[in-house]
């Protein structure tokens, strides 16, 4: 986890890069990246987030 930061390499894409965080945050608990929330295809939807309001 020290080093998450350093491993992470930022895409440019912040519904993917989202997704890539999230999935190494879930990792370390051992939940499956299809496990995360308004997500799809690898990506973070941000209309489902929006819609929940």
């Amino acid at each position: 986890m020290d080093n998450m930061l350093e491993q992470f390499q930022a895409t440019g894409n912040a519904a993917k890069d989202a997704f890539r965080a999230l999935e190494s945050i879930y990792g370390i608990f051992g939940i499956s990246s299809s496990e995360i929330p308004y997500s799809r295809d690898g990506e973070i939807v941000e209309a489902e987030i929006v819609a929940v309001q």
